[in-house]
């Protein structure tokens, strides 16, 4: 009998343990219903730990993104591991910018000049920034990037 209660208990918390795994995966922001176009990959996005909101749980997928956010969210994507290693900087994002500087993300783009960095880290990046810091990131990597003829 003794055993069998334990057998209940043992099975009734790894079921518990699941239930809060499970939970803990899904990741929502209440500002990203699941009539929205996005929500699965912003939804993906956040359980891979690559976005993590604004604070709140909201997300504020109408917002524009700085270079410093950005900056985030390619070195969780790619550097996770430089990022961890990062020390506290003298802002909120300075870990993530100092990530993308070493692995050259900043190359022909507004943040290039790390003197400049407290001015434009806040600031909304353009569309062809964007392109030219996952263009460096990618080419960083190693990613095998097609060439289209034109």
């Amino acid at each position: 009998m003794k055993k069998r209660i334990l057998s209940v208990l043992l099975a009734a918390a790894l079921m518990a343990s699941l239930t809060v795994q499970a939970l803990a995966a899904e990741t929502t922001f209440t500002d990203v219903t699941a009539d929205k176009w996005y929500y699965t990959w912003v939804t993906k996005a956040a359980q891979a730990g690559w976005v993590s909101g604004v604070g709140g749980g909201r997300y504020e997928p109408n917002k524009s993104v700085t270079y410093s956010q950005f900056a985030v969210m390619l070195d969780r994507a790619l550097y996770a591991d430089d990022m961890a290693a990062q020390p506290a900087g003298a802002y909120w994002w300075t870990p993530a910018c100092e990530v993308a500087a070493k692995h050259g993300l900043f190359v022909d783009t507004d943040m290039a000049n790390r003197s400049d960095w407290t001015a434009v880290a806040n600031k909304p990046i353009e569309r062809e920034q964007m392109a030219q810091m996952m263009y460096n990131a990618l080419t960083d990597v190693g990613a095998k990037l097609r060439q289209r003829q034109f």
